[in-house]
């Protein structure tokens, strides 16, 4: 942007040195002598020849007929070129200002993955672009005279001083670039929102059925009534879980609404229509036929966020057919409020506002009826509940995945760590009932429908909003009635942006994602992604067994079990170390490396064991003195004397093998990585051989599904890698976060 505004400057000034003289002589076609020009910001002495005779009147035509459109602009240069100079070099610093946050803005979302950040930025530009060229037509037509003749025609009368169809022309232009402004920050709102909910859904997902930590499904049925727990020592962990009410979504659309506002109810319905996705009874709707046949490989959060971006890139997207609509309404409204004094509008401002904000309201409800028809019905009794949802959180499926503790009928694996369970014990497995919709008890409004409803309730909402502001630079509030009017109407658009648009995003993605509307493509690049992140836990195993590796090639003293070699306070020093380097990672990061640890984590209590630490070690290849490699590593950071890994050192122990590692030390775990999948030795890696590994790891990638991610990374199709560009592939995967 700087290079085009420089090459304008130096353009426009070839181009003026050829017309601006020490006298300013400006030659018309007419044949005009030039204008005299007095000091700068005066208008110029006027020829005899043009002066006006008493009781002649000159035509705007007659006058465009003797001014070309830069006449006025190269006098005041004339009169005084600095003036000319500082502006063109603020343009110059505005328009590198803008380029940098742009840059900024899109450099943190390229490294988030955020594609539909991204794709927003792209359609709101486009407009503003778009804008630009309007503002140099409107310039064109109201400097060259159109416009003074236009006002002609249409005024029937010569104005007077400005001309006031060129004044208005400007202003709309104006208006119009900052109602682009306003959805541009409602963009970014609904972008947010949209993110806090996906935060949300990767929570829902995540939780266990069993075990006493906070967010485990026993532990939130418990705090909200349904389950109490009882003491009894026979009991696997001492405790039974005993039902103390029924758990419905709700008789009626009353209960219904009511009920949504419940943190479980929301959770439970999520999780029933999750797991209706990823294990459904009906074989026509199971995901082998939508190209998904391990549900271990995939996460629905991810896919309802790939999802959620389509929904919000169609919601800022303004068609033609929303303009038109709001210009059929708001012509007569404009005649309306012509009418009325300053009072009168700010009234007719704060009930537009509260009355969109009711509309909205009432689409939030359409989408939560039709969110409960195509939910699946789960059982009245809350550990059947339990027991329904047991093994099928992201954290247990990542660790069947990683571990290959599971066939594909996940569902009936139990949990560690259960309580009793009453008489539901011996109970046949239970299931889903089948959804409203499935038992033809609903009706739905159209996709296309809805979607053009909330894109025009948002179009509109930055309508009132841009008339806000408007209304305030052309006459602020003069009383305190006006000013009570005017902020209750800004009151009701962060309600409208922080409340209601998330309920319709979330609303409107699940919608759209299962069922009949299940987007196939996404299925299948979100599983592949999902088997990616599993490449990113096996190198941190590696890592982490390169770090004990080389201290014992080195013989450094918490290798060793010697009396003193290795102090608590050694310990609390390399610990404090780790946890500095997790404090500087991303919030993403953090996240991706706490449910490694709740995958880790079999017993859901929070803490690892050496026991524990050995077997994964083992499982993923590591089975030579795993162990004792487990002891070490959990010695390292044993600041407490206790041999255990707790939430916070497993990050500091991940932290010390991973970001605390030096250069040559990341290129010798990558060696090592490369030496187990290179079967003959040969320094080349085929897809073959990375689909053999898969196999022997329980990551369960085919050659295809590495043919795809090499293709993604090299931008090339190959069927084998050498030594360096495994390592270049490698880190490329280990850069990348879950979304």
């Amino acid at each position: 942007m700087q290079r085009l505004v420089a090459l304008a400057f130096a353009s426009n000034s070839a181009t003026l040195s050829a017309f601006v003289r020490p006298h300013a002589r400006v030659i018309h076609s007419t044949g005009v002598e030039p204008l005299q020009t007095n000091s700068y910001m005066k208008q110029p002495s006027v020829p005899k020849s043009l002066r006006l005779k008493p009781g002649h009147v000159t035509t705007p035509s007659s006058l465009c007929q003797r001014r070309a459109v830069f006449t006025n602009f190269v006098e005041e240069v004339a009169a005084n070129p600095n003036i000319f100079v500082g502006e063109v070099a603020v343009v110059v610093l505005l328009s590198g200002l803008f380029e940098a946050i742009e840059k900024w803005i899109r450099k943190g979302m390229n490294s988030k993955g955020d594609e539909t950040g991204q794709k927003i930025l792209d359609s709101l530009f486009r407009e503003i672009t778009g804008l630009g060229f309007i503002g140099l037509f409107v310039y064109l037509v109201t400097r060259s005279g159109v416009a003074d003749t236009l006002a002609l025609d249409i005024l029937g009368e010569v104005p007077k001083g400005e001309n006031p169809l060129a004044e208005s022309f400007e202003t709309v232009h104006i208006m119009i670039f900052l109602l682009l402004v306003v959805l541009l920050f409602q963009a970014a709102a609904v972008l947010t929102a949209a993110r806090n909910v996906t935060e949300r859904w990767d929570e829902y997902e995540r939780s266990r059925s069993f075990g006493t930590a906070a967010d485990s499904l026993e532990s939130q049925l418990v705090d909200s009534g349904y389950l109490e727990r009882v003491a009894k020592a026979e009991q696997p962990r001492g405790q039974e879980l005993s039902t103390k009410k029924r758990f419905t979504y709700g008789d009626t659309w009353w209960d219904r609404l009511t009920l949504r506002r419940s943190p479980i109810n929301k959770l439970l319905m999520w999780r029933a229509i999750r797991h209706d996705f990823l294990f459904p009874a009906d074989a026509d709707k199971n995901l082998k036929v939508k190209g998904l046949s391990n549900p271990m490989f995939f996460s629905f959060e991810r896919y309802l966020f790939r999802q959620m971006g389509k929904t919000v890139l169609s919601v800022v997207k303004v068609g033609l057919s929303t303009w038109v609509l709001t210009l059929l309404i708001l012509v007569p409204l404009l005649y309306y409020c012509i009418t009325l004094d300053l009072a009168a509008v700010e009234v007719l401002q704060f009930a537009a506002a509260w009355a969109l904000l009711g509309m909205t309201a009432l689409l939030t409800f359409v989408l939560e009826e039709e969110t409960y028809k195509l939910t699946p019905g789960i059982p009245e009794d809350a550990r059947q509940i339990l027991r329904l949802f047991a093994g099928t959180s992201s954290s247990m499926t990542r660790r069947a995945a990683t571990f290959g503790e599971a066939d594909e009928s996940l569902p009936s694996i139990g949990e560690l760590a259960v309580p009793g369970l009453g008489d539901v014990a011996e109970m046949e497995h239970p299931t889903l009932s089948p959804c409203p919709a499935e038992r033809g008890e609903a009706n739905f409004l159209s996709t296309r429908f809805l979607t053009s409803a909330f894109r025009t309730l948002a179009f509109w909402q930055a309508l009132i909003v841009t008339s806000l502001a408007v209304s305030y630079l052309s006459k602020p509030p003069e009383n305190g009635l006006e000013l009570g009017f005017y902020i209750g109407s800004w009151l009701e658009w962060p309600i409208f942006l922080f409340w209601v648009v998330p309920l319709i995003i979330r609303r409107m993605t699940l919608r759209n994602s299962v069922g009949q509307k299940a987007d196939l493509a996404g299925i299948r690049q979100v599983s592949l992604q999902t088997k990616e992140g599993l490449l990113r836990d096996y190198m941190m195993i590696v890592q982490m067994v390169g770090l004990e590796s080389r201290a014992t090639r080195h013989h450094e003293p918490w290798t060793t079990e010697s009396l003193g070699a290795w102090t608590q306070s050694d310990a609390d020093g390399v610990f404090q170390k780790g946890l500095g380097y997790f404090r500087e990672l991303p919030a993403a990061q953090k996240l991706d490396i706490w449910k490694i640890f709740a995958s880790w984590d079999a017993n859901n209590d929070e803490k690892i064991d050496v026991d524990e630490v050995a077997e994964v070690m083992a499982k993923l290849g590591f089975s030579s003195c795993s162990h004792s490699r487990a002891k070490n590593l959990l010695r390292l950071i044993a600041f407490d004397g206790c041999e255990e890994l707790t939430w916070r050192k497993f990050k500091a122990l991940a932290m010390l093998a991973t970001e605390g590692a030096k250069e040559q030390v990341v290129e010798e775990d990558m060696d090592t990585f490369f030496g187990l999948i290179d079967a003959d030795g040969n320094e080349d890696i085929t897809v073959f051989e990375l689909a053999e590994w898969s196999k022997r790891s329980k990551i369960d990638m085919n050659a295809d599904d590495f043919v795809t991610l090499l293709y993604k990374h090299f931008d090339q199709a190959k069927s084998s890698v050498t030594r360096s560009e495994f390592k270049s592939w490698v880190l490329a995967v280990m850069s990348k976060v879950a979304a």
